[in-house]
């Protein structure tokens, strides 16, 4: 019990305390957008963002499920509440391998498995926002061509790496640093490779990065502004591929 309210109250404090630090930093700027804003699409920006917050933490659940962790949804979700704050404040998204600390003090995971669902979760978002991106590209026209590279690339390496995976059973070694990979490649195929682990994390995939794309056009249509729906999936799927890419 106390354990579930501090994995949400502690992070819940550090991002207040962040946020107040960011908007401390900008409050002149702040005062002159929110005299423009629509509060309406302000409302509904945020009620979009929760709920893809508690399906982000519902398919995590998922991920540490087919591993073999019965992890409720409400603490998931807060592990990566926790990883999202902590990554506003260190680089190259070092923040999720706080994830892996939680997850191996509360439920005796290995470090193996917690680095794999990191994995897992990860391969799932770039392939969901590259797919996204290929898509709106139909509808966008004289995009620049590093916008190809951006989105395709991702796409490609996704499907080599299932690929891979099918076939990694296959390996063996007595090399104890080899057989540590393989081990973890062995926790990500477990995790993403059968038929119900495909359908269960590639649709919540697609439906989460719709609503995060929904919580752009709400922010676009908070300031006034008039954007085709095709160029905001695409400027946010293009952005969102070179952020999670490693």
């Amino acid at each position: 019990m106390y354990r579930k309210i501090s994995a949400i109250v502690i992070p819940t404090l550090l991002a207040v305390a962040i946020i107040a630090w960011m908007i401390f930093n900008v409050w002149g700027d702040l005062l002159d957008a929110l005299q423009h804003i629509v509060p309406e699409y302000l409302v509904v920006a945020t009620i979009i963002c929760l709920l893809a917050w508690v399906l982000r933490g519902w398919r995590y659940h998922a991920i540490l499920q087919s591993l073999g962790y019965n992890v409720g949804v409400m603490v998931s979700t807060a592990c990566i509440f926790v990883s999202q704050t902590v990554n506003l404040i260190v680089p190259a998204r070092l923040g999720d391998f706080v994830r892996v600390f939680i997850l191996k003090h509360e439920y005796n995971t290995s470090y193996s498995e917690g680095v794999s669902s990191l994995v897992v979760e990860r391969i799932f978002d770039i392939f969901t926002v590259a797919l996204l991106g290929a898509v709106s590209l139909m509808f966008v026209l004289n995009a620049p061509s590093w916008f190809y590279t951006i989105i395709v690339l991702p796409l490609v390496a996704g499907v080599g790496f299932f690929i891979f995976l099918i076939f990694i059973g296959k390996f063996s070694t007595e090399n104890k640093y080899i057989a540590i990979l393989l081990t973890m490649l062995h926790e990500i195929r477990k995790a993403s490779l059968s038929i119900k682990s495909i359908v269960l994390l590639g649709c919540s995939s697609i439906v989460i990065w719709l609503l995060d794309i929904l919580v752009c056009l709400a922010v676009v249509l908070m300031f006034g502004q008039q954007i085709p729906f095709a160029v905001i999936v695409l400027e946010s799927s293009s952005g969102i591929s070179s952020r999670q890419s490693p």
